[in-house]
């Protein structure tokens, strides 16, 4: 430090690094207390983002070092040493600046070791954002957007999910009570909305773990070896790692823990999960089925596997009733034709649009 210190003549053209490993050392060492390490991460932050001491656009692309380590290790340590409250003005901008930085680092595809920076550092940020919708477009923008064909899933688990929402509605909504707080027949009526937005919200962030999923992996043709499924079935527990202390995205961790798991707790992942252990067992059913509803279905990303008809897949559902999957809704789904008709849509032209959508999105962005 002291030998930059020299060189430059300014401690914070020092090596980004040097600097912040000095600031850290000082504080572990006792030398200086946490708010005297609070205001020199605050003085440096402020010294290039506040005052504008980087050089172009005050988001810098990917490639600048020194913006990206100061985004994706700095701000989190600087959170950590925070008062939130006390410092509210400056936080809540830091905060802004740091997710206006993340959503804007380009879609194209990064190595896992990067991936594992970004998840690491957007798991200690997670916590300081209050709003489920935010909290929500930056899962989308960060974790899901990137991957195009995660993204078409997603999107394809959500409109399946709507389908079965939708189908509760017609045939008996009272199933619903006991989730989302619901305790009668009407209430569950009156809660149409937020039952609706938190499936879709379910479903879109459903499989951020995935972004933990080696690339390699994911671009299989062939059926996966062990070590590659164990890789694969590790993505519900690192998804909830990402969002475990956001108080606003708590009740989705189940969904994102348990969308792997049968019905009956007898097989799938992981281990230590159980579906009466939360407070919403049957909407983690939902985005469970509608999860396999699209994977089996897929006929355009998922090469690796012969497709289903959604008819081919409500047969399976219907012998896996009562240990794979909810009885319940089994039943609903086998006698609703409106239902059956909706998803053969759904799985076929219905994909074919979302597909364009998306893939029209990336190709305008790569523009």
């Amino acid at each position: 430090y002291n030998s930059e210190l020299d060189k430059y003549g300014n401690e914070y053209l020092v090596n980004d690094r040097i600097y912040s490993s000095r600031i850290r050392l000082l504080y572990l060492l006792g030398k200086i207390s946490k708010e005297e390490c609070y205001e020199l991460y605050k003085k440096y932050y402020s010294y290039y983002m506040v005052e504008g001491n980087l050089a172009g656009d005050s988001l810098m692309p990917l490639q600048e070092q020194r913006m990206f380590h100061l985004m994706l290790y700095c701000v989190p340590e600087i959170f950590e040493l925070a008062e939130y409250e006390k410092d509210y003005e400056f936080c809540d901008k830091m905060k802004d600046d740091y997710l206006a930085y993340i959503k804007a680092i380009p879609k194209s595809e990064f190595g896992n070791a990067v991936g594992r920076v970004i998840c690491s550092s957007l798991s200690k940020v997670m916590m300081y954002i209050d709003d489920v919708v935010e909290s929500v477009d930056v899962m989308m923008a960060v974790l899901v957007e990137r991957d195009i064909n995660l993204s078409i899933h997603s999107q394809m688990v959500s409109e399946i999910a709507r389908l079965i929402v939708e189908m509760i509605y017609r045939q008996d909504c009272k199933i619903l009570i006991g989730n989302l707080g619901i305790m009668d027949e009407q209430d569950a009526m009156d809660c149409w909305p937020e039952v609706m937005e938190f499936v879709e919200n379910s479903a879109m962030i459903h499989d951020i773990g995935k972004i933990d999923v080696s690339n390699i992996t994911k671009k299989q043709t062939r059926k996966l070896s062990d070590l590659e499924y164990d890789n694969v079935k590790r993505h519900p527990e690192f998804g909830a790692f990402i969002v475990k202390d956001s108080e606003c995205i708590r009740p989705y961790l189940p969904i994102i823990l348990g969308h792997h798991k049968n019905w009956d707790d007898s097989k799938g992942y992981p281990k230590n999960y159980h579906y009466l252990d939360n407070a919403n067992p049957i909407l983690v059913n939902i985005i469970q089925m509608a999860d396999n509803l699209d994977a089996a279905t897929d006929r355009i990303s998922r090469a690796y596997k012969m497709t289903k008809t959604s008819d081919d897949v409500l047969r399976e559902f219907e012998e896996g009733k009562g240990t794979r999957y909810n009885p319940k809704l089994v039943k609903m789904m086998l006698s609703d034709e409106k239902f059956k008709e909706e998803l053969a849509e759904l799985t076929t032209d219905g994909r074919n649009d979302i597909c364009f959508n998306i893939f029209s999105s990336y190709l305008m962005q790569e523009k």
